[in-house]
């Protein structure tokens, strides 16, 4: 019997592939197998199964369906998924993404989805969605944003149904089973631990801490200058990041957040795409000030021209380049050692 009711009331579809008609159908594996809330449903995928062995054993694969099926998740992604993903052809949006979101992306199939399904068949993950669930839902244990894996995961099956690589989509029906176990651990223990937000006692521990570095020569002045930007305008690093001189008003005491630094060093918009004006304090203006003319008799020593385009905050990176655009981890690093006391 290839039909069986699980404990939760679903039933499993278990056909044996006969080792002749393996390749044809673009499998490595003995069984097809898939879970499915219905018994009729279960009929009607055992007959669909029974039927394809059925076709392949007299030969009436076509050669297409079989170079289609037979093509690994990875050799597809490479091929077809990326070029569309990078064209705005997949998804929801229907947009060109931009360049750091398409490197997020192909670092998160690259580091993520490939080691889990790349050496799989589109066809055996296809024919199996219990497998994808299983691998993605243990991955959950220790990677907190699943739900995104999951999404480009999903993406990938409809683009190749799309593509007339697979018949049906199998899998994105079932995608929304994996839990998202990781983010749901943090989340409790944020909320056990008094969730994101510092008490006042807190911040204040922080902007004693932050003050004693600077005053002790730990913390340079550009980076108490950031700290206390950031943290009294509320916006984002990146917007920090991508502050130029010419969006600082001194005069009038104000800031313009117009845009903001990808993980490339380039500007791009903000993350809504809106422009805003702070009014900042007038320490804060004083603090902008001593940094601006200490920054101009540094760069001018280098022999670096000021220009009203100049990045409020820069460094100088591992090779020796200096005046570089800070990387997206800099003011999380410096956070890091004041937290831990010590500044490297």
């Amino acid at each position: 019997m290839s039909i069986s009711k699980t404990k939760s009331g679903s039933y499993q579809v278990n056909v044996y592939i006969p080792s002749d008609v393996r390749q044809a159908l673009g499998v490595s594996h003995s069984r097809l197998a898939q879970v499915v809330k219905t018994k009729l449903k279960a009929h009607e995928l055992e007959t669909n199964y029974l039927n394809q062995i059925s076709q392949a054993r007299m030969g009436k694969v076509s050669n297409l369906a079989v170079h289609n099926s037979a093509i690994t998740f990875e050799d597809f992604y490479k091929k077809d998924w990326l070029p569309a993903y990078l064209s705005g052809s997949t998804g929801h949006a229907g947009q060109v993404p931009r360049l750091s979101t398409s490197n997020l992306t192909q670092r998160l199939f690259r580091l993520h989805i490939l080691p889990l399904f790349g050496s799989y068949t589109l066809i055996e993950l296809n024919n199996n969605p219990s497998l994808v669930i299983d691998k993605l839902s243990q991955h959950a244990i220790t990677f907190a944003n699943v739900k995104q894996l999951s999404s480009y995961t999903s993406q990938v099956f409809a683009e190749a149904k799309y593509r007339k690589y697979l018949n049906s989509d199998n899998i994105s029906p079932e995608i929304h089973r994996v839990p998202a176990t990781r983010k749901i651990q943090l989340k409790r223990h944020r909320e056990v631990s008094g969730g994101d937000a510092l008490t006042v006692n807190e911040l204040l521990d922080w902007l004693n801490a932050v003050e004693y570095d600077y005053q002790s020569q730990q913390l340079c002045l550009q980076d108490y200058v950031m700290f206390f930007l950031t943290l009294f305008i509320g916006d984002r690093k990146s917007e920090t990041y991508g502050l130029q001189w010419s969006d600082i008003s001194l005069e009038q005491g104000y800031i313009d957040i117009i845009h903001s630094l990808d993980e490339n060093g380039n500007l791009q918009p903000t993350k809504e795409g809106k422009q805003t004006r702070f009014k900042i304090t007038h320490k804060l203006v004083l603090l902008l000030r001593v940094w601006k003319t200490k920054q101009c008799q540094q760069l001018t020593a280098t022999g670096i021209n000021i220009t009203p385009q100049q990045f409020v905050f820069t460094y100088t990176n591992a090779r020796g380049q200096v005046n570089q655009p800070v990387n997206p981890f800099y003011l999380n690093n410096r956070l890091k050692t004041i937290r831990s006391g010590t500044l490297s």
